[in-house]
């Protein structure tokens, strides 16, 4: 597992079409003649990645510059940028600065670009003020880091023509040239490295191939062009050759070959060292491979594409990776990574294989992380032909430049005249899709590649990599590829078949859950295949998800996976919750022995919505079955019993669910059935089912309609259930408005709440409609409760209506003559509001004038009848008030002149009056009319409104905010201002008492308050929480009880309660009080002893002690005094402490 590997991962994909890509001159160039720069790698697919591998940055033929961004294994596309044309696009360098601030692009004709890590574009270099000669374009390019705020890179580059330019570079993109020299060689240079570590400069000139170049022993300078040169200037501006080159071609040597093809030129045109500048990797242009040693040159290994790739293939692309380890890239695509030292035995053993193909460039930012360009279906855009004879041409016309500048166009355009083919052909290319794609390669171990594969769902190529390296079982790949699976589809059933483990398979099968009816079929077939190939565990549980398949016809083929795992008993209660009562039905039929106990749990969960009718015939009958049979069977008469395969371990799944249901609901318990009280049990189910069903659904008539059915399959005793839902059902309809009732509450409800609930919802006019009907409600409470009376529950609805209108009761007595009692109709008669002589014929017709006329000789009567037609009233407006005061006095004229008076009769009046205290504000209350009528004075007005006043107070709770006490308060400003008596202002006195006393925390009733010992009380309130600070409070209360000397008083209390609780800042705010205002009060001496005695005050005693000499009341309480001050204990200051003494003796009395 921890075998290293390569990981390749994909990073980015798209395609490019060739019918995009023009290759061709810019407008400002079109007339010059353009030849292929001599060695110089060519390339049409360009890729440059950051130092940190965070950022890549790629350009097709198309001249479409891509950057990205690489997050999580992908790249982010952040920005597209089309280039300008460059004829010679397939030989434009492409770079990032060493700082990775910019991006850096070459066309031909000595053009830098300059782009920003985003891809905006800053600035361009021109390097020659020539625009004509292709031989000003930069054939080498190379970067270092500069410690610099502003400038952020230096910029080595070579052009064709020999010049060495050295530039610096801002992150703006402002440029500032450093030097422009040309490299002292004999031959020409195309190619340069600079080493910053031993600050040197590596050029490779154009060399003549020989039989001695593939000799390790030599310095690569020997045979292969190379220079090096030291920087003698401290700024780097000037390079003095230190190694010169061996076998470099000359200028003529040029100029014979361009005519006979007599040499054979060969020179290194890429450079790449490892990242701690050790070892220069080269590549020639021959695809030749040269490892040599910095700074010694000497050649370390020498890789021949002749020798050891087929087919003539070359390397085009070499990078140095760690640890001796170089990559190398041939020109049909194929990349080999290996170490340097042992990768020509290993390709010739053929131990190397290609890690990867369809390369296409290669890059790298990271030490272990290598950025490939792949494309596939790509057409040959190296163009490295070994005979390319342009590559003499082109060499020839660099050095003929040199030498007849003067002479260059005129030379050009004679071979254009001659039509002379120097100009390079424009590239063309068929119509045809590239897909192209990035990706990256670095080494890692194989467990940590398989996991990350894995973890990107990465399959297939997990699958390729456990076989290639047969480090890991693909069965675990497999499972994890179930697992992670989403929805159904052949290839995870071809997965299942793979599997070796079939207990696994048959395990995931079975717990699989894709809502597809067909995938479920075939899951179940590969279940029953390999039944026998797994344990006795798996059997059952295959078995048993069969036998809940073939139950019935699964639309749904998730209600299917909801339940295939479920017990016999969980699957009836499942169905039976959904409705499916065809399916519950089958259930119980063909497994009967297995579920008779458990028949009532399965009915108790089905939707008390569900009209009883739908599952007639599931519920139990007793119909026909004798009462005392052992263990009857009283459900579905006609069943079919299946052969169960496992019935024990069946039977063990349902007691297990039967478990679990009854620690979730205890409730249930008594509906399992076993033994002979089979019936009763059924009996209880059903009358608690007929209560749920109207509890839960509000559909009482569904619960009338199973009490019928029950009735009809045996059990007469739900036959009183049909009435009690009858008269529900009546009750809810027709008289209660909508009031949120049940069926149980109904059955134990009081008819009085009935009454009164009619009373509240129906008018009367429908209450006169529905009598017949209320008769018979309250008749059936009468039947069921013995605590209920019909006729007292129809006369509190009657005296109700007969406010308004008589005739509810005229309905009531034509249709039930008997019905009501005397007592009943003369309620009505007193609630009712008729006068003069439709009053006095109602009276008649119901022989109510006996009662008056009882009432004229009875003054208790005659109030009492008064008073009753007063109260049931109503009055609340002044208005109503004015009509019922002349009402009641004509009342008392016509029929009670001689035995209440008008003054009675107006007290009796102002004192319900008053009454309007607890429902109206005091302001609405009417006493101006009574005030106005004068039948009463104004002295016994205020003695019934001090009454009425004392009665609330009595009445009131220890609560400030108690009801009463507010009535109190409120009765006793509608006394009138200009009141002068003894009796209002006690009245006052008192009501302040209690109201202060409470405020304080007092919890004696307000009765106790007014009667208590002053003294006591206050003492008592400055006890409670910190009272004792309340000096003015507690002040003000002694002084409503009279108290003498109350403040004086109560600060010596409050001295004794602060003692206690140690608050030396008000013992000192007090004694100061006190010494000023308190004179001969034994009370304060005696606290102001205990203050002595507690020491709490050291810094006071003088003023201490001033006040009890203040407050003696007698010469024994002098000697107490002396006594207490000498036993002080201050023997050193005895004579300061008696002239003290006698000063507050003198004081004293003088005082």
């Amino acid at each position: 597992m921890d075998k290293l590997i390569k990981e390749i991962t994909c990073l980015q994909e798209w395609s490019l079409s060739t019918a995009s890509i023009i290759q061709e001159n810019s407008p400002e160039i079109n007339d010059a003649l353009v030849y292929s720069l001599p060695f110089v790698p060519r390339n049409s697919f360009k890729i440059a990645v950051l130092k940190n591998s965070e950022s890549i940055v790629t350009i097709t033929p198309d001249r479409v510059m891509r950057v990205n961004n690489i997050k999580d294994d992908k790249l982010i596309l952040k920005s597209v940028i089309k280039l300008k044309q460059d004829v010679l696009h397939d030989q434009a360098i492409l770079q990032y600065s060493e700082s990775g601030h910019l991006i850096l692009i070459t066309r031909s004709f000595g053009f830098l670009d300059i782009f920003d890590i985003n891809g905006v574009f800053k600035n361009t270099i021109k390097l020659s003020n020539n625009t004509k000669s292709v031989f000003d374009s930069i054939s080498c390019m190379q970067s270092v880091v500069l410690e610099d705020d502003y400038w952020t890179d230096k910029v080595y580059m070579l052009q064709c023509n020999g010049s060495f330019i050295c530039t610096k570079l801002a992150g703006d993109g402002k440029i500032e040239t450093v030097f422009n020299i040309t490299i002292q060689s004999d031959g020409y240079i195309n190619c340069f490295h600079y080493n910053s570590k031993y600050n040197i400069l590596i050029t490779s000139s154009v060399f003549i191939k020989s039989k001695e170049t593939n000799k390790k022993e030599l310095s690569i300078i020997d045979n292969y062009g190379v220079s090096v040169y030291r920087n003698s200037n401290s700024n780097g501006e000037s390079f003095d050759l230190f190694l010169g080159a061996n076998k470099v071609a000359k200028k003529i040597d040029s100029f014979l070959n361009l005519i006979s093809s007599f040499y054979k030129y060969e020179s290194i045109i890429t450079f790449s060292t490892n990242s701690d500048e050790t070892s220069l990797i080269s590549l020639t242009n021959l695809g030749k491979v040269i490892i040599a040693s910095i700074p010694s040159m000497k050649i370390l290994q020498i890789l021949d594409p002749t020798i050891l790739l087929k087919d003539s293939n070359i390397f085009v692309s070499i990078l140095s990776n760690e640890n001796k380890e170089i990559t190398l890239l041939v020109n049909n695509g194929d990349i080999y990574q290996e170490n340097y030292e042992e990768i020509s035995e290993n390709i010739i053993a053929g131990k190397v294989k290609s890690i990867f193909n369809n390369c296409l460039a290669l890059s790298k930012g990271n030490e272990d992380k290598l950025i490939c360009f792949n494309g596939i279906n790509a057409p040959d855009f190296y163009q490295l032909d070994r005979k390319d004879s342009s590559i003499n041409t082109s060499l020839f016309f660099v050095f003929f430049l040199w030498i007849f500048t003067l002479f260059q166009k005129l030379y050009f355009l004679s071979y254009k005249f001659f039509q002379k083919n120097i100009k390079t052909k424009s590239i063309e290319y068929k119509s045809r899709k590239i897909d192209l794609s990035i990706n990256t390669i670095k080494n890692t171990t194989f467990e940590i590649y398989l996991e990350k594969l894995l973890s990107q769902k990465n399959y297939e190529k997990a699958k390729d990599l456990a076989k290639e390296h047969n480090c890991f079982d693909i069965d675990n790949i497999n499972k994890f590829q179930w697992n992670d699976a989403k929805e159904p589809s052949d290839e995870l059933l071809t997965i299942l078949n793979e599997i070796k483990d079939k207990e696994w398979v048959v395990n995931e099968c079975l717990k699989c859950n894709f809502p597809d009816y067909d995938f479920q079929l075939k899951l179940k077939e590969i279940c029953n295949k390999l039944k026998s190939q797994v344990s006795e565990e798996l059997q059952f549980l295959i078995s048993h998800s069969n036998l809940i398949f073939e139950l019935g016809e699964w639309d749904d083929i998730e209600k299917f996976n909801q339940v295939k795992q479920m017990s016999l008993l969980d699957l009836g209660i499942f169905i039976l919750q959904e409705e499916r009562i065809d399916m519950a039905t089958e259930l119980i039929k063909s497994y009967r022995k297995l579920l008779k106990p458990y028949i009532l749990i399965m009915l108790y969960h089905i939707p008390e919505s569900v009209n009883p009718r739908q599952y007639t015939e599931l519920l139990p009958n007793i119909k026909g079955q004798p009462e005392n049979e052992i263990d009857p069977y009283l459900f579905l008469d006609e069943f079919t019993e299946k052969h169960i395969e496992y019935f024990e371990k069946e039977k063990e799944l349902i007691l297990h669910s039967w478990n679990v249901i009854m620690e979730q609901n205890l409730d249930i318990i008594p509906y399992y059935l076993e033994g002979k009280n089979q019936q009763t049990i059924s009996f209880d189910w059903l009358k608690k089912r007929i209560l749920e069903i109207d509890e839960k659904c509000g559909l009482a008539n569904y619960s009338m309609r199973l009490s019928e059915i029950s009735t009809e399959r045996g059990f007469v005793e739900m036959e009183v259930y049909i009435m009690h839902c009858y008269f529900y059902l009546q009750y809810l309809l027709r008289l209660n408005g909508g009031v949120s009732l049940t069926l149980e509450t109904f059955l134990n409800i009081d008819s009085q709440i009935v009454a009164k609930s009619v009373i509240k919802h129906m008018s009367p006019a429908t209450i006169i409609d529905n009598i017949p009907l209320l008769v018979k409600i309250f008749s059936y409470f009468e039947g069921k409760n013995m605590d209920s009376c019909a006729e007292k529950d129809m006369a509190l609805i009657l005296e109700h209506c007969s406010q308004t209108s008589m005739a509810a009761l005229d309905v009531m007595t034509s249709n039930f003559p008997n019905f009501l009692t005397y007592k009943s109709i003369e309620k009505c008669f007193c609630a009712s509001n008729l006068k003069g002589k439709p009053l006095i014929d109602e009276c008649q017709k119901y022989k109510i004038e006996k009662e008056i006329i009882d009432a004229r000789k009875n003054h208790g009567k005659a109030w009492n009848l008064l008073m009753m037609l007063i109260r049931n009233s109503e009055c609340l407006s002044e208005q109503d008030w004015k009509y019922m005061i002349m009402d009641v006095n004509d009342i008392r004229t016509v029929i009670f002149d001689k035995i209440l008076t008008f003054e009675k009769v107006n007290q009796l009046l102002l004192d319900e009056m008053i009454e309007l205290i607890e429902k109206v504000s005091p302001d609405k209350i009417p006493i101006h009319l009574i005030r106005n009528d004068g039948n009463l004075s104004e002295e016994k007005i205020d003695q019934i409104l001090l009454a009425k006043s004392n009665h609330y107070l009595n009445m009131s709770l220890p609560d400030i905010n108690d009801e009463n006490l507010i009535f109190a308060e409120r009765v006793l400003n509608l006394i009138s201002n200009n009141i002068n008596n003894e009796k209002y202002d006690l009245q006052k006195r008192q009501l302040e008492k209690v109201k202060l006393s409470l405020k304080l925390g007092c919890k004696r009733i307000p009765a106790q308050i007014m009667f208590c010992d002053g003294e006591e009380l206050v003492r008592e309130l400055i006890f409670i929480s910190d009272n004792y600070k309340k000096i003015e409070k507690l002040t003000q209360l002694s002084d409503l009880f009279d108290i003498q000397y109350s403040r004086s008083k109560v600060m010596a209390m409050c001295i004794e309660r602060a003692i206690e609780v140690e608050d030396i800042s008000i013992l000192k705010s007090y004694i100061e009080e006190l010494r000023e205002i308190s004179r001969n009060i034994s009370m304060v001496f005696n606290t102001c002893i205990l203050l002595w005695k507690s020491k709490m005050l050291p810094d006071m005693k003088e003023e201490i002690m001033a006040c009890m000499f203040l407050n003696c009341t007698s010469e024994n309480d002098i000697l107490i005094a002396f006594d207490i001050m000498n036993s002080d204990g201050m023997e050193s200051n005895k004579e300061i402490e008696e002239n003290n003494s006698f000063w507050l003796v003198n004081n004293f009395i003088y005082n």
